[in-house]
């Protein structure tokens, strides 16, 4: 049941099954790209639960500059495993 939808904003009520599952209705996943096989990120803020589709590029190229950035300093041919075990003698 949609009980409004001011400025993007969608509200709905949700029945939590006995396993604790929720349905999200059709239109909501269509919205917001949700397929079957999708991965969301759901977090918990001030008593409200919030579900966000992950970009999977965005994702990629967050870590690819990130691993870009440690390779600067990296030591070329050195494993990270390697690497621990210089750190602990």
């Amino acid at each position: 049941m949609i009980l409004s939808m001011k400025d993007k904003k969608v509200e709905l009520l949700l029945k939590v099954g006995s396993k604790g599952q929720i349905v999200l209705r059709k239109k909501l996943r269509e919205a917001l790209g949700i397929r079957e096989g999708s991965v969301i990120k759901v977090s918990l803020e001030d008593k409200k639960i919030i579900i966000e589709p992950i970009e999977w590029d965005k994702e990629l190229s967050e870590i690819n500059e990130i691993a870009n950035e440690v390779a600067k300093y990296w030591p070329k041919g050195l494993s990270a495993v390697e690497a621990m075990r210089e750190d602990r003698e």
